[in-house]
């Protein structure tokens, strides 16, 4: 079955009702941008929705039974996409994609990658039609196939199905409750296949979320990083009309981060930031440990969702507000061991070395009087994970808040390596050799020289070897 993209609300302009591609919004650029939108005040959200509606143009979906799929020549058909306006007949699977099909029919994805197009054609269509419920590993681990957390059972939002009143009940892979066959929903963008989603995936688009987020956010607020992939959606904003220093010189705003994936990969969250003027580094608060907003992709309603997100932009503003206290006593807050809390955080977080050397190298770039303080390491953190990619980006930066919340971790000072046990020098007997533990030994008799031996120029030493070498042989 043939859908158009998902939305929860109605209005997606149509395109005739776009204006004019920007030079800096083209459909030609790549699919990962981060706009250089500024601070300015005006335009920027305008902006980074007209670019999420031009990604949605090509996107469309389909609903079909999982034994109905073929991979053929290393490219995805079913029946839906000879039908599509958009797909010559074949999709080309992404690489998240890929991962995603591979995990619903129990392959090892970095296996089936290294296999050659005609291996992976014969992989993928045997266990298409063959894969059961009770493989081992044949269920995908997404983010909406987990079981409802005790907050989601009792969150209104999370409706169970449509019509219904609870949770939804769990299928087994292959059949659905009625015993009907299973069902994938496949999200492409054009002629690529960006998604492999179970049958109750809600989909909460990126242009649907950023409808809602322009219906809740205050007045005055600016995108300061926009980044769309084919996998996430990632746009900071930020207050700039009141900054507070905690630094001579040195400015921070509050502001909120949001985030999504229309293919699995995260959930719905919003959450508190704090955004440091100077370098462009952005601290994410979790309050309790948690986002203020965070959905799985579970079936939801649209006027329980806005209201949620209306709560969650105003709770993290005055949780970024809340935070600046606690940055500025980072500022007097020294690290006792700069070297030690890295090597440790690498382990906990399984942090790469050349990502810890650019941590060294940013802190290096603080004023001397922080560069060995609380202030200095998460800015290190959060300046160096500005070269990563936007999710990996988001972790690094939710780990620098965590920080400043929750303190630095224990650096367990090494054991001092201990002294080896002690034993009494050997007594020389007789011609040199030291007595065995048994008590002194005849003298024993000095080899002669071998025609295989080397000269040495003292003999006192060659008898000392000599003596000490048969010595050793006569006490074992």
């Amino acid at each position: 079955m043939y859908l158009p993209p998902g939305r929860l609300l109605a209005g997606r302009p149509s395109p005739s009702q776009l204006p004019p591609a920007t030079p800096q919004l083209s459909q030609s650029q790549p699919s990962q941008s981060q706009l250089p939108l500024g601070l300015a005040p005006t335009g920027d959200f305008d902006h980074a929705r007209e670019r999420v509606y031009r990604d949605a143009l090509d996107k469309w979906d389909a609903l079909t039974p999982r034994n109905a799929i073929w991979l053929l020549g290393g490219k995805v058909w079913f029946p839906e996409a000879a039908q599509s306006d958009f797909a010559p007949g074949f999709l080309a699977p992404t690489a998240w994609a890929t991962s995603q099909f591979c995990q619903r029919l129990g392959i090892p994805a970095p296996y089936f990658k290294r296999c050659p197009p005609r291996l992976q054609d014969v992989q993928f269509n045997h266990w298409i039609q063959h894969a059961r419920a009770d493989r081992e590993g044949a269920r995908a681990r997404e983010e909406w196939d987990e079981p409802l957390t005790p907050e989601e059972e009792d969150d209104p939002l999370v409706l169970g199905r449509p019509g219904g009143n609870g949770p939804a009940q769990v299928p087994a892979d292959g059949e659905t409750e009625n015993g009907t066959a299973e069902r994938w929903l496949l999200r492409a963008k054009g002629d690529a296949l960006r998604g492999v989603l179970s049958a109750r995936y809600a989909r909460l688009d990126n242009d649907c979320l950023l409808d809602c987020l322009a219906r809740v956010l205050p007045p005055g607020f600016a995108v300061d990083w926009f980044s769309l992939t084919d996998e996430s959606l990632h746009l900071r904003l930020v207050d700039a009309r009141a900054p507070r220093q905690v630094l001579p010189g040195d400015d921070l705003m509050v502001g909120l981060h949001v985030g999504n994936s229309e293919v699995g990969r995260r959930a719905v969250t919003v959450d508190a930031l704090v955004y440091r003027l100077v370098c462009q580094n952005g601290l994410i608060r979790l309050v309790k440990g948690k986002s203020l907003l965070h959905r799985r992709h579970l079936y939801l309603s649209a006027p329980r969702f806005q209201e949620a997100l209306h709560g969650a932009v105003l709770g993290a503003l005055d949780a970024a507000a809340g935070f600046l206290d606690q940055l500025q006593a980072a500022t007097r807050t020294p690290v006792p061991d700069v070297a030690a809390v890295l090597e440790m955080l690498g382990k906990q977080e399984a942090l790469s070395r050349s990502f810890l050397e650019a941590v060294e190298q940013s802190m290096r770039c603080e004023p001397a009087s922080q560069q060995e303080t609380v202030w200095g390491l998460v800015n290190g953190l959060t300046q160096a994970a500005q070269r990563l990619p936007a999710d990996d980006r988001y972790q690094v930066e939710t780990l620098a808040g965590r920080l400043i919340e929750s303190g630095l971790p224990k650096v367990t000072p090494p054991r001092p390596a201990s002294p080896r046990s002690a034993r009494p020098p050997a007594v020389p007997i007789g011609n040199g050799s030291p007595a065995p533990s048994g008590g002194p030994v005849a003298p024993v008799p000095l080899p002669q020289p071998s025609a295989y031996g080397t000269r040495l120029g003292n003999g006192q030493a060659a008898q000392s070897e000599s003596a000490s070498a048969q010595g050793g042989s006569h006490a074992n």
